[in-house]
């Protein structure tokens, strides 16, 4: 049990804390102990932390896109309240957590602790909550940390290379946009991306290139600067190949396609400007290949591997 403030005639607060902080661990540990100090220099009661309390209040830390987030919950006789604050260090969320937990806890009903040998009057009105030359305390109406954004717009490009649809490496060009829900953890992103390559057969030579649309749905964590993604990818579109012999035979396909896989992506954020590496292992669902004759083309499946680097720029 931890008791936090400084002696009084009032009955003290009790108060029940749950933290959950892992992610701080390594910078500044938060604990209990921690968020009652803070707690202390701010309410004017007396206030005790013990399990199985009227009050409760629920604090939880984790990564987010420029630093860590921290989301608080009280629930106690004046009502239920969250609040969900950013900032760049772990000290910095735990005191402005506890600026504005300690409005929640000055709301809650005081009781006046009366002396043993102290009768009670025959009869008195009952005394209001908050005494009349003490102004009700109201929530802050802001804090020195911006607010929790709901989500986050980017916008960037990427290039790379294709190793397995076709026999040479195909080279890759795309535009993206994504938007990170939330602290960061999911992102969803989609863009345009152009593939092409040449490739020469005994009979004359091929060009393909790929028009598609990748859609991918990664789920990140985030150490620091650091920001690894687990993603699925879908990527429908169109297939071109232009085919031309040597003996003045020309064969052109457009088709639909589509390939579909899993990878992994690393970024870090340099300056606000997120640069990134991928690499990702695809099927083509709708695959082809150039039978040798050159006068078709017949179903393929195999596993390409792609791999990229690009950069990501925030949308204000």
């Amino acid at each position: 049990m931890l008791a936090a403030g400084v002696a009084s005639a009032e009955e003290p607060l009790q108060l029940e804390l749950d933290i959950s902080a892992s992610i701080c661990a390594s910078s500044a540990p938060v604990s209990v102990e921690t968020l009652g100090s803070e707690l202390a220099l701010r309410v004017r009661r007396p206030v005790v932390v013990q399990r199985g309390a009227p009050a409760v209040l629920h604090v939880r830390i984790d990564a987010a896109r420029d630093g860590f987030i921290g989301h608080a919950t009280f629930e106690g006789a004046s009502g239920r309240d969250e609040r969900d604050i950013e900032g760049t260090s772990c000290t910095e969320i735990v005191q402005a957590l506890a600026f504005v937990a300690s409005s929640w806890l000055e709301a809650e009903p005081e009781v006046v602790r009366l002396s043993p040998a102290a009768a009670p009057p025959p009869a008195v009105a009952p005394r209001p909550t908050r005494p009349a030359d003490v102004p009700p305390t109201t929530r802050p109406p802001a804090v020195a940390l911006p607010a929790s954004k709901a989500s986050r717009l980017r916008a960037g490009w990427r290039s790379g290379v294709v190793l397995g649809f076709v026999s040479r490496p195909a080279l890759d060009v795309t535009a993206a946009g994504g938007v990170t829900l939330g602290a960061g953890g999911t992102e969803l992103r989609g863009g345009v991306r152009l593939t092409w390559a040449r490739n020469t057969v005994e009979l004359g030579s091929v060009q393909h290139r790929w028009l598609t649309i990748p859609l991918d749905a990664c789920r990140n964590v985030r150490r620091e600067r650091i920001t690894a993604g687990l993603c699925g990818r879908v990527d429908p579109g169109l297939f071109l190949t232009s085919i031309t012999a040597a003996r003045s035979f020309e064969a052109h396909h457009a088709l639909a396609w589509l390939d579909a896989g899993a990878g992994l992506r690393l970024s870090a954020s340099l300056g606000g400007v997120d640069l990134e590496l991928d690499a990702f292992a695809l099927v083509p669902v709708t695959g082809y290949r150039i039978e040798r004759d050159l006068a078709r083309l017949e179903g393929l499946r195999s596993v390409a591997v792609s791999i990229g680097l690009g950069a990501m720029l925030p949308i204000p």
